[in-house]
């Protein structure tokens, strides 16, 4: 066999390959074609070794194939293709990666939970569409009621047509409203308009509540909706933060009028 320099092995070693893949390498540099049982022989290491290495390398580009029948021949046409193992494996650890941030998510909340644990979701949502979609989302998860920490009434004119359809659904699903508001006359409206409908309206001093947010509670799920021209929803789902809220709410409901 051909004479190399050990730091010559040694660097190839560094650079990922293992003492399988040296010896072939070495065998294989300015070589003919040879047959795996040729290589065996050259580099005196058994010849399961032998072929797995070299079906490896193969697989990976850095080994050509040149077939003569049914026999295989096996030959390295320049040292330069070795970097087609770099490339291979920057590929293969770039799915690697993307898998596992794919599949880190489920894992964090497999450790929280058993832990004893929870993790707290945030979505935000945006635009009348996302204010409406609250509302539906509200009716999901089987909770039996829903609080309601509202803004002045009078501002609550956006969607109503996309919400007609709510009420109904809610009523099927024998699911309660509980609502606060800032004391006005259409706040009283809305006291007289909940009579009979599964829905129970409460009003507390203006200088004393009177938010640019609506917040609404439903199971463990907090959905914060912003007045402003965006109109911006935060739906945060934790059962410790909605617990809060519900506590907090039923503070304020005590002193409703």
């Amino acid at each position: 066999m051909k004479q190399i320099p050990q730091e010559l092995k040694a660097s190839l070693r560094k650079a990922g390959f293992d003492r399988t893949q040296v010896e072939i390498i070495v065998a294989l540099s300015g070589a003919e074609p040879l047959s795996i049982q040729d290589v065996a022989q050259l580099v005196h290491l058994p010849r399961s070794s032998v072929h797995l290495s070299i079906e490896e390398l193969v697989e990976k580009g850095a080994v050509l194939v040149q077939k003569q029948g049914k026999r295989r021949f096996f030959y390295i046409d320049s040292p330069l293709r070795l970097r087609q193992i770099i490339s291979y494996d920057e590929t293969s650890i770039n799915e690697r990666k993307s898998i596992l941030e794919r599949t880190l998510p489920e894992l964090q909340a497999l450790f929280t939970i058993s832990r004893g644990e929870e993790p707290i979701e945030i979505e935000e949502l945006a635009g009348e569409d996302g204010f409406v979609e609250t509302f539906y989302r509200s009716l999901e998860g089987g909770h039996a009621e829903i609080l309601r920490f509202g803004g002045e009434a009078e501002k609550f004119t956006i969607a109503r047509e996309k919400l007609k359809t709510f009420r109904e659904k809610r009523e099927k699903k024998k699911i309660k409203v509980r609502l606060l508001l800032p004391e006005s006359p259409f706040a009283e409206f809305e006291k007289q308009d909940a009579l009979g409908k599964s829905r129970e309206v409460r009003s507390i001093s203006k200088e004393m509540y009177n938010p640019d947010v609506q917040t609404s509670i439903f199971g463990d799920t907090v959905a914060f909706t912003v007045w402003d021209k965006g109109l911006h929803t935060a739906i945060v789902k934790n059962s410790k933060i909605a617990g809060l809220l519900t506590s907090l709410f039923n503070i304020a409901w005590q002193n409703g009028k």
